[in-house]
């Protein structure tokens, strides 16, 4: 198999299979969503990984293959029982039979005999035959056992522990350091299972890029918000040790369950539910298959279907949370409700009523006994006499984040009971804790913890902290050269003092992976703002679909705003997958030999380009190299040999090197085919260098015929 890029995201796409018979091509090439790619830890800028048992097989090989350490081991166990001998014998033969009847036998034959007698464990006997100095012609010596020979018996056992290192699992996982105690191994487990994360999200992710995005717009004709949440694997593992009926599990010390396994709401974690207790969770699932009502709209009901985080107490807290309000505000509590939140709906991922703050303005933890506290708090205002539409909103708030428990014994303690509560009330506050939104006037636009706008448009401007934007130079920067880490160069060095009506306006974008907002065109302006303390940068949100389509976005305005140069304006133009009459139409006026080289540099090969970005190729060179060869293996081979004659002390002119691009270009072209491992194969490959000999060799016979002709042209030297 092989992964498809697409080539205007620069990102796989899908699979191709190969090999497949009776395809007129050969091969089959699926699309995301009807097939799944994943590499494990590739390289940057790579999409094949590397074998998940790479750092396991040299162990491996070392204790299987042969001559490894079980045959080593082998070996030893059998010298050591049967006790290996070296026999020395005499040439020739020996008699054994009588001086009547003589048997003459090979002594090597007999020596070998003695020897098997020996591992038979049978009794050993050697002729009493001594030479003329009086030495022993048959001299027998025993093999001797290692005085100390745990090392060869322990090899194997080493490997198997070198064999789980390489696959990354700590050698306390599975033998413990003090009695092979199971909390001795707690620790190391945990390691194992944080260095496995990664490597699950990277997964998670590719599931979610390939199988879900594209499976909601195929059946959805759009993008709906959804999460995919991972949580860590040793918080898994531990809570499953700990819950009821879990094999080798135990109950919590408490006598309950795992509070990591439970529903933030006080529930049990669907996942942990028996599959005949989750009939009203699948029923989100099973009503977009089936007769969805008028009254909940398709997107509506896609959003509870992947809503991860609903809760299976909705209901029941929405009942309570409405008998308290109506217990304090009486009849004026449905159209207080009406006023502050809406009665209309939409779509969104943000909300609003379960994220109070607190006095400190900071976000209030959910079941904390701070929001109980807070809870309080707020009822004991509205009941001496804040009944205001705004003090409803938050003391609504403030119930929102409390659990069913914790909201009966508010009920209880005031004294609460769950009598003449409107049901259309309860719906409205259940259908505000499933996560539908009504912006009104009052929350058009909400704040996220960093101080961010929860919904952007590339239409406004913001004014946001300055510490809330990220940069990523690897990722949105285009002048990386003479940059440092937060992608900027020595440009504004010398500025001492912030002027807010100099600074301008920033492009950021919104990460959809991570939802951070990363500096897009305003680097320096950025560094100089944190190294000079402002706190505060008005900012503009573009609207792009990825990183490379915002980086583009961002180098755009920055040739518009006059500090864009010819490679800037190639970068742009590689990303966009435009030509250089895109610029003229986007409104920007590039003259002259900026524009020229963009249209030239932007059909430079991807190695060579990144050289030229990060200032190790010079432009010049880049621009004879490309301006006549358009082939990028053609130009990769070049500057190959530019590098290797540079090496040598051959050192090429500018006008030298467009030469030889050209006649690269011209150059002639043959199909090379052979066969290995994978198959037949075919490529096609350059007569450039063939040419290059024959010309040279052309070169030197007429020069060697014009060197002749001039002699003979004297006739002196003739």
């Amino acid at each position: 198999v092989r992964c498809l890029i697409d080539d205007n995201t620069g990102r796989p796409c899908g699979v191709r299979f190969s090999r497949i018979k009776n395809e007129p091509d050969g091969h089959v090439d699926l699309h995301f969503p009807e097939c799944f790619f994943h590499a494990f830890k590739p390289r940057p800028g790579e999409w094949y990984g590397q074998p998940v048992l790479w750092g396991s097989y040299r162990a491996w090989a070392d204790k299987h293959l042969d001559g490894g350490a079980i045959d080593v081991r082998r070996l030893f166990m059998h010298k050591d029982a049967y006790g290996g001998a070296d026999l020395a014998y005499p040439e020739g033969q020996t008699n054994v039979g009588t001086i009547d009847n003589p048997v003459e036998v090979p002594n090597r034959e007999l020596a070998r005999e003695i020897v098997e007698q020996i591992e038979a464990g049978g009794v050993t006997t050697t002729p009493a035959v001594f030479d003329d100095a009086g030495h022993k012609m048959w001299e027998l010596t025993r093999a001797t056992v290692p005085s100390n020979p745990s090392h060869i018996l322990t090899y194997p056992d080493d490997l198997d522990g070198e064999i789980l290192r390489g696959m990354g699992v700590p050698d306390g996982v599975l033998k413990a350091d003090d009695a092979g105690s199971w909390q001795g191994r707690l620790i190391p487990m945990q390691i194992l299972y944080a260095t496995l994360d990664p490597w699950v999200t990277t997964i998670m992710r590719d599931i979610r890029e390939q199988l879900l995005e594209p499976g909601i717009i195929n059946n959805f004709g759009k993008v709906i918000p959804f999460n995919v949440q991972h949580r860590p694997l040793a918080e898994q593992a531990m809570g499953q040790q700990r819950s009821p009926g879990q094999a080798g599990g135990g109950m919590d010390p408490s006598g309950g369950m795992d509070p990591s396994m439970m529903d933030p709401s006080g529930g049990m974690d669907p996942s942990m539910m028996d599959p005949a207790q989750q009939g009203q969770r699948m029923g989100l699932f099973d009503s977009i298959g089936r007769g969805v009502s008028e009254a909940t709209p398709w997107l509506d009901a896609a959003r509870m279907a992947l809503d991860t985080q609903a809760s299976f107490d909705i209901k029941k807290k929405a009942r309570i949370i409405a008998a308290i309000l109506t217990d304090i505000y009486g009849e004026d509590a449905e159209s207080h409700f009406d006023e502050i939140f809406g009665n209309a709906v939409r779509m969104g991922v943000w909300k609003s009523i379960e994220h109070p703050r607190g006095q400190d303005g900071r976000f209030i933890a959910k079941n904390s006994a701070e929001a109980v506290h807070a809870a309080k708090a707020k009822i004991r205002e509205a009941l001496k006499g804040n009944r205001t539409p705004s003090s409803l909103k938050t003391v609504t708030e403030h119930l929102s984040i409390l659990t069913v428990k914790q909201l009966r014994s508010l009920q209880k303690e005031h004294g609460i009971r769950a009598s003449g509560i409107k049901p259309a009330l309860v719906e409205k506050i259940a259908s505000r804790l499933h996560g539908a939104i009504v912006q009104t006037d009052e929350e058009a636009n909400p704040l996220r913890e960093d101080g961010t706008p929860k919904v952007v448009t590339n239409r406004d401007t913001y004014t946001v902290p300055t510490d809330s934007l990220k940069v990523d130079p690897s990722r949105f920067q285009y002048k990386v050269k003479n940059i440092d880490a937060s992608g900027v160069t020595d440009e504004l060095k010398s500025v001492g003092k912030w002027n807010p009506e100099m600074a301008g306006v920033l492009l950021v974008w919104r990460d959809p992976e991570n939802g951070k907002d990363y500096v897009v065109n305003g680097h320096h302006r950025h560094h100089l703002a944190n190294r000079l303390g402002a706190k505060e940068l008005n900012v503009r949100y573009v609207d792009a679909d990825s990183h490379r389509q915002a980086r583009a976005k961002g180098a755009l305005a920055n040739i518009a705003e006059g500090r864009g140069s010819s490679v800037d304006a190639a970068k742009y133009l590689r990303d966009s997958g435009h030509d250089i009459n895109h610029l003229a139409e986007a409104g920007i006026s590039l003259k002259g030999r900026v524009a020229e080289e963009a249209g030239i540099l932007k059909n430079l090969a991807d190695k060579p380009f990144q050289m030229l970005t990060e200032g190790r190729l010079d432009e010049p060179r880049a621009v004879a190299v490309a301006k006549h060869l358009a082939d990028h293996e053609a130009q990769n081979k070049l500057f190959k040999k530019l590098d290797q004659d540079e090496s040598n002390g051959k050192d090429w002119s500018n006008r030298e090197i467009e030469q030889m691009a050209r006649k690269m270009a011209t150059a002639g072209k043959f199909t090379d085919r052979g066969t290995d491992l994978f198959g037949d194969w075919e490529q096609e490959r350059s007569t450039f260098d063939q040419e290059v000999e024959i010309e040279a060799f052309i070169s030197r016979a007429l020069q060697q015929t014009a060197n002749d002709y001039r002699a003979v042209a004297n006739q002196r030297r003739a």
